[in-house]
């Protein structure tokens, strides 16, 4: 197959990568046929990250895309500081019917409403130990009660949907051990596009 890379904060084209047609497909050079897959590695840094290190970072990115299996891309959020957020999903992966990128484009989106908190990632990142021992509707219910408790500015919406699409996320990595089942990296990553998204629209600037 063959495998793409990028570097950047372009989410939308997550969605338009995922839904790629075989026609589509000769447009990339890569021919037609259900054998052909795409991975990519995509890295999200300040301006101000080392070219040269970025570009080695999201080939390395590109490999742990691959190495997770077929169609997947690898996102990574860095601080300057140099704090690492890693999520990998395959464009079509699911978890219980609903497909992770869908559900991480609607957290963003929640986020950047300010429907839901930025304390409660982190209140939710805090908790991942007890999510191995809890059933779906249970960890469902215990992230709906989070919601209810954060302090969200705006009017939320139903607390047992945005509760759902966080714990789709949470479940979304495609993990290699157990110790790997949930990853609250993706909720630091959407917020911190979500943060964008919302200062751009506040100075009157469209992000994607």
């Amino acid at each position: 197959g063959g495998d793409e890379e990028s570097s950047g904060t372009i989410v939308q084209e997550i969605k338009d990568t995922s839904i790629m047609q075989d026609d589509d497909q000769l447009l990339t050079h890569l021919g037609p046929g259900d054998g052909i897959s795409i991975s990519g590695g995509l890295l999200i840094v300040h301006h101000k990250w080392p070219l040269r290190a970025s570009i080695s970072r999201a080939h390395t990115l590109l490999d742990i895309a691959k190495d997770s299996g077929r169609a997947a891309l690898a996102l990574e959020f860095q601080r300057r500081a140099g704090e690492r957020r890693t999520f990998v999903a395959g464009w079509e992966d699911k978890v219980w019917d609903e497909r992770v990128w869908d559900a991480f484009e609607a957290v963003t989106a929640f986020l950047m409403d300010q429907q839901i908190s930025s304390s409660l990632v982190y209140k939710l990142a805090e908790l991942k130990p007890a999510f191995y021992v809890l059933q779906q509707e249970d960890l469902i219910r215990l992230i709906a009660h989070q919601i209810l408790r954060s302090d969200s500015k705006e009017a939320r919406k139903d607390e047992e949907e945005v509760a759902r699409k966080l714990a789709v996320l949470l479940k979304g990595h495609r993990a290699k051990g157990e110790e790997e089942k949930f990853n609250s990296d993706i909720l630091i990553i959407a917020n911190f596009i979500a943060e964008v998204r919302r200062r751009k629209r506040n100075e009157g600037r469209t992000v994607a």
